[in-house]
């Protein structure tokens, strides 16, 4: 076993107890990843005994026979995913070219916001009301560093690279189709070695809630706890945030999800048996430990991804958890 050290669950730069590296690949001056030196490199590949190390920021996809055990959340405080040699990670992608690198970003410099941070309501509400105006957008989601914006599904056509590939300052791509984007997200093909394997055999609960939290009182990457079939712990880490117009309501109002990337092997069925099961932050230190931040709604059978409304509403609504 991995000897056990400091940890934090606080967002970016966040470090699993497991996570002995000596380094740290999270600059908190400028609030960014940075590639490993030489030497750090050389350290990730002799302490997992990996055969490639690629960093799809914010992770690091580490290939390897012998994964450590427990398998740390995070390797230099990046977010860390174990997969086993031959496999491959695919992130998330869409498969239009309407994306435009040439054209100006249409979101005014004043509602842009850091690269790594969630945006405000009005921040959403400044980029919803400007791409409105070329384009009919149903959802937007925003995973850092990228926005993947889907596009109603109507009369409207769009040329290949007729729509800006920079919105707000990040690369923006486009879904187009009569399903959601996260209806057409693949299915994981392999058992991804991922912490849950090794950890849920030495916590079997998920951590104790205790209060609701809004949309705003975290951050993205951020690690979850849930209970998944037969009681076993299930971990899910923040990954951004999804919003629809709200029906009925006004044009100003969203549907907020929390975007949640999952962990589990092949054909595990999260979603079976495990609909409305709280979705918990797990820190012991930190003030948001405990915090819950959905329930379990909307999770493809061998997917990593899973998406949950956020519980803003039932704040608003003075609901509290009993």
């Amino acid at each position: 076993m991995m000897p056990q050290g400091d940890m934090w669950n606080v967002g970016y730069g966040s470090r699993h107890y497991a996570d002995i590296a000596p380094f740290s690949l999270w600059d908190e001056e400028s609030s960014a990843f940075q590639h490993p030196t030489d030497h750090e490199s050389w350290w990730i590949f002799e302490t997992f005994d990996a055969v490639s190390v690629s960093f799809l920021w914010p992770r690091i996809i580490i290939e390897t026979a012998t994964p450590p055990s427990p398998a740390p959340l995070t390797v230099a405080c990046v977010a860390a995913i174990f997969i086993p040699i031959g496999s491959r990670y695919t992130p998330l992608a869409t498969k239009t070219s309407y994306s435009n690198p040439r054209m100006a970003d249409p979101i005014p410099i004043q509602f842009r916001w850091p690269k790594w941070k969630r945006p405000t309501k009005e921040q959403c509400r400044a980029v919803w009301e400007s791409l409105g105006q070329i384009m009919n957008v149903e959802a937007m989601n925003f995973i850092p560093p990228i926005i993947i914006i889907e596009l109603r599904h109507d009369e409207k056509k769009y040329e290949k690279r007729s729509l800006p590939g920079k919105v707000a300052g990040r690369i923006a791509v486009y879904h187009h189709g009569p399903r959601s984007f996260w209806e057409t997200v693949p299915q994981t093909r392999y058992e991804m070695m991922m912490p849950s394997n090794a950890v849920q055999a030495t916590y079997s609960q998920a951590h104790k809630p205790n209060r609701l939290l809004r949309s705003t009182e975290f951050s993205d990457n951020v690690w979850c706890t849930m209970n998944g079939m037969d009681n076993k712990l299930m971990y899910l880490r923040t990954d951004g945030v999804r919003l629809r117009q709200a029906q009925h309501l006004p044009f100003s109002e969203f549907l907020t999800e929390n975007i949640f990337e999952y962990i589990g092997q092949e054909g595990t069925q999260l979603e079976i048996g495990v609909c409305g099961a709280p979705i918990v932050i797990d820190d012991d230190y930190d003030v948001q430990g405990g915090g819950v931040v959905g329930f379990f709604q909307q999770g493809r059978h061998g997917s990593r991804w899973a998406l949950s409304p956020c519980v803003d509403d039932l704040i608003e609504g003075d609901w509290d958890l009993v």
